[in-house]
């Protein structure tokens, strides 16, 4: 529940004007809900009903103090009963005198309110006698139910006040605008992670929907101004390196807490509002060496459309149903094989595809049957310890013919049979190290991969001379080390942070380099592709939006989104950016500026 009950009390009890005259009530289904502007008690600027689209919405709406006694209890009944919908609480404000003192009302709301709840309270001052004029103003007493379709049409409203019968109905309404779920499958033969029925609109693993870190979409504007880039809300969490994943209203996130517990968080996407919190016991010590880079989780979820995938450090591998957060199945990965266990933490990714999930673990590769956690099978084992267990994350892909799981050890790309984890090719990769850290990347049929201290090389993966196996050929080389970050790749091109911070661009099927900055960055950037431009989010918390142009690097705009590092992957989904700092998570929404 939304614990918001001062809210309307506060800011009434602050004023004392309001309206001589009252506007006869009204039932407004079947019609859109108004345009109106307001304004969220975490500072977030929102235009009713555009912001809330693409998914159903119900809006609280209050007009007098003697209101909260009333949404309160709809706030009661829509967690005890379940109701799926994001809901919000509308205090609208009708006249003059409200609008002058709206800091100061807004002000005393927040002293009364966690700071986690203010994304779901949005005041309306200016616009009130929209919403006024919607529903009516009799009875004030009683507040206004409205819930919305993904269109921002009004399907179902209530102004008599809440009873067990209307909270079923409303339920029942919810009910009717989402479809059921249903369970993801890859139907690509190429395909490289878990379907999504809206893949434009969600994040669900390791670089976004397709594996690869292109996000569809509206294109982006061109600047990354306040009116452009705009906050909408932020939470304070504990360290962690895993992004966040984002799915049509939860997002979810990892972190380490007092060097002790791993903790998976679910927020709801439009607020910020906390839904649930799973933890348990699951901290190392990195060693010495590696200290400065912290030893928290480190492993992005993945999310199946029901269930969220975690890799722990400890080489635990997790599924929690997404509804709850309660633990389907946690299975230790090193006990059952008794590997060594990782000496940095485990770092790769899950990959969910059909009915199974697979890792990077356990001193080798893993793959699980979802639903149970039971094993597969278990292949290309390196040892694990020190020298062992990848630093980077599989992908399933279509490579002569031959759909195969492809994966970077520390020493060697390598190509396996999905389907028994026997191995199909291979080929040495020489890192300092074994620092072979970036996630394979695929292109018109070709293998790109760079690695600290080694090279940049391209490999296409062709019969063998028997012609019954595969063999990689290595197309070309050149001198671009990268590191940590994996490249994008668009028109044929990948554009590649480097080790020297320097980032790069090169033509995929030569190997020519196209050209690299003379200014160094940060130490690694998280990069997002959609219509021929990146969003890259600097280790320093800069944000970088670039012109994909193999003729020169340009630099469109720049901004500081975060204080602290942003080490974890930056998620994008439809209209919304989720930054992840070590400290914390922020939700942004990129567009061109609101006007009324």
């Amino acid at each position: 529940m939304l614990p918001i009950g001062p809210a309307l009390g506060l800011l009434l009890a602050t004023i004392a004007t309001g309206c001589s005259s009252v506007t006869p009530n009204r039932n407004p289904v079947g019609e859109p809900f108004p345009t109106v502007r307001g304004t969220s008690l975490a500072g977030a600027d929102w235009t009713l009903p555009g912001d809330l689209a693409g998914a159903p919405a119900l809006l609280l709406i209050g007009y007098v103090q003697n209101a909260q006694f009333d949404l309160d209890r709809w706030m009661v009944g829509i967690d005890q009963l379940g109701i799926e919908v994001r809901y919000y609480e509308i205090p609208t404000i009708d006249g003059l005198v409200p609008g002058l003192f709206a800091g100061s009302i807004d002000g005393g709301m927040r002293r009364g309110i966690p700071e986690e709840l203010w994304g779901g309270v949005i005041t309306v001052y200016g616009d009130a006698d929209r919403i006024v004029a919607l529903t009516g103003d009799e009875n004030p007493n009683n507040g206004r139910i409205a819930l919305l379709d993904g269109d921002g049409r009004i399907v179902w409203f209530h102004d008599r006040g809440f009873s067990p019968l209307h909270l079923r109905q409303l339920a029942d309404a919810v009910r009717a605008l989402t479809p059921p779920a249903t369970e993801p499958a890859s139907t690509d033969p190429a395909s490289t992670g878990p379907a999504s029925t809206d893949a434009a609109s969600t994040w669900p693993q390791w670089r976004g929907p397709s594996r690869d870190g292109h996000s569809a979409g509206a294109p982006w504007p061109t600047s990354l101004d306040d009116d452009v880039l705009r906050e909408q809300w932020r939470v304070e969490l504990g360290p962690g390196y895993g992004g966040p994943i984002v799915t049509k209203d939860r997002v979810f996130t990892v972190e380490t807490e007092d060097k002790r517990d791993e903790v998976v968080r679910a927020f709801d996407r439009a607020t910020g509002r906390r839904l649930w919190e799973t933890r348990w016991p699951g901290a190392m010590k990195v060693p010495f060496f590696a200290a400065r880079n912290g030893s928290w989780i480190r492993s992005t979820p993945a999310w199946d459309g029901e269930h969220l995938f975690v890799a722990g450090m400890r080489d635990v591998l997790a599924c929690l149903d997404g509804s709850t957060g309660d633990v389907v199945w946690r299975v230790d990965l090193a006990d059952r094989y008794e590997a060594t266990r990782p000496a940095f933490g485990c770092v790769s990714s899950p990959l969910v595809d059909g009915d199974h999930v697979y890792l990077q673990a356990a001193g080798g590769v893993v793959k699980l049957d979802k639903r149970s956690g039971e094993s597969v099978w278990r292949g290309l084992v390196d040892g694990g310890g020190m020298q062992g267990s990848a630093f980077s994350s599989p992908l399933l892909t279509t490579l002569a013919g031959r759909r195969q799981l492809v994966v970077q050890s520390r020493k060697e790309l390598v190509g396996l049979d999905p389907e028994s984890g026997a191995r199909l090719w291979g080929t040495p990769i020489k890192a300092f190290r074994g620092m072979n850290i970036l996630t394979p990347t695929v292109d018109d049929g070709r293998l790109f991969t760079s690695a600290h201290s080694g090279r940049a090389q391209a490999f296409s993966i062709v019969p063998d001379e028997a012609g019954t196996g595969l063999t990689p050929q290595r197309q070309w080389d050149n001198k671009l080390q990268a590191y940590m970050s994996t490249p994008i790749v668009i028109d044929g091109h990948a554009y590649l942070h480097l080790r020297n911070r320097r980032f790069a661009c090169v033509e995929l099927a030569t190997g020519a380099i196209r050209w690299i900055t003379s200014k160094p960055f940060g130490h690694y950037w998280s990069l997002v592709g959609r219509d021929g431009r990146i969003l890259a989010l600097d280790q320093d918390g800069t944000l970088r939006l670039i012109d994909a142009s193999p003729e020169r690097f340009t630099l469109l705009a720049e901004r500081v989104v975060a204080e602290r590092d942003t080490w974890a992957h930056l998620a994008v989904a439809g209209d919304q950016l989720f930054v992840r700092a070590i400290d914390g998570l922020v939700a942004y929404r990129l567009g061109a500026p609101a006007t009324r």
